[in-house]
């Protein structure tokens, strides 16, 4: 009886310590999920990007998309906004990126931050009117120096 309980332990210790070692792996897979300036590059919802050789880095806490569904027909076309964070060394900042921007409203599709700015080009798919296929709905982003501030950029 006491060679089963020190079989089961053992068994028991082992399982955790492979567990432990498989978060490892995934965590460092997603920290290297980068991208270059001037490059396209597609965020999901809880997915984060850092640029290579920088400290720049962009994460995706929420999508709404209120966009007219495919086969619908809709009054008006709706949008679609990407709450990320972007962090730049210690600088931290939290905006609401739109698709399509909007001259004179609150959505904007773009922002300088700290020497960069950071686009939300389009989403990556249309509206399917499905929440199963919410999982694969993400932004395509583009990261470049930062534009002059008469060139109708939001600057923070």
């Amino acid at each position: 009886m006491k060679n089963l309980f020190n079989h089961l332990s053992f068994s028991f210790i082992i399982l955790i310590l492979v567990s432990s070692c498989n978060n490892k792996i995934n965590s460092s897979e997603e920290e290297n999920t980068g991208f270059a300036i001037e490059t396209e590059f597609l965020l999901k919802k809880e997915e984060s990007a850092k640029m290579k050789n920088e400290d720049l880095s962009i994460s995706v806490l929420e999508i709404k998309d209120s966009r007219c569904p495919v086969g619908v027909n809709c009054i008006r076309a709706g949008e679609i906004k990407f709450n990320i964070i972007i962090k730049n060394k210690d600088k931290e900042k939290t905006v609401e990126l739109s698709h399509p921007a909007k001259k004179g409203s609150r959505l904007i599709d773009n922002i300088n931050f700290e020497g960069y700015n950071i686009k939300l080009i389009k989403a990556n798919q249309a509206n399917k009117g499905n929440m199963d296929d919410n999982a694969t709905l993400g932004g395509i982003f583009m990261v470049s120096p930062e534009k002059s501030s008469n060139e109708n950029s939001n600057n923070y």
